[in-house]
């Protein structure tokens, strides 16, 4: 089962729903069956580096609401969270660009960890406050996954992995995306946004059937 999973690093629903999904494989031992792709798409192309605002002003700003109308929306983030093992720190998180990190993931990608940076980046911004827009902090992701500073920086100083991030953009344009995450598998199915681990076994075990394949649960 190949599947596609378009989305951005700053999205939580995106953190929640790879979650979901891979507890929903989990469950219905398809996991080693399956074939992942992270697929770039970014919500504000264009954002600027991270300000100093954090994101719980800064999303209040941006959608005309009040602090405490984003605190509750939030709030029913992190309760979506807590089900599949993601605590989310939204008060210190950091909102930034996020193209030079679609770049990484690419470029990770490549070596066979895109699935290792896409959770790293989300990990760094929704849990630990970092800023991911910043080059410094790219740097120490890719290093913990065995690249050296000097690939990292090198490939941060140059256009590599750009027209990747742009192509992956004019995809998901084409596929009539406009939200994410936005799951595509085999091609022929698509299903959009933080489902729950119930719909995506239920959605799985249809696509396996009818792919001539079976899945079993737990």
């Amino acid at each position: 089962m190949d599947v596609e999973i378009w989305s951005d690093v700053v999205c939580p629903y995106c953190y929640v729903g790879k979650h979901q999904f891979e507890m929903a494989l989990e469950g219905l031992h398809l996991t080693d069956n399956v074939s992942v792709t992270y697929r770039s798409f970014e919500l504000q192309p264009d954002a600027q580096p991270f300000s100093g605002e954090l994101l719980p002003s800064h999303l209040a700003k941006r959608f005309g609401r009040s602090e405490s109308d984003i605190a509750a929306m939030n709030e029913r983030v992190e309760t979506m969270g807590a089900e599949v093992g993601v605590k989310f720190d939204f008060a210190n998180a950091k909102p930034t660009n996020t193209h030079d990190a679609h770049r990484l993931i690419h470029m990770a990608a490549k070596d066979g960890k895109g699935h290792e940076m896409f959770e790293a980046l989300h990990e760094a911004y929704f849990v630990r406050g970092r800023d991911i827009g910043s080059h410094e902090v790219l740097v120490e992701l890719g290093t913990s996954l065995g690249y050296s500073p000097e690939a990292i920086q090198e490939m941060l100083g140059s256009d590599a992995f750009r027209e990747s991030v742009v192509d992956d953009e004019r995809e998901a344009d084409e596929l009539g995306i406009t939200g994410v995450p936005f799951f595509v598998i085999n091609r022929e199915y698509g299903i959009s946004g933080a489902q729950g681990v119930e719909t995506f076994r239920s959605i799985l075990t249809e696509i396996a059937a009818k792919s001539g394949g079976s899945a079993a649960e737990q």
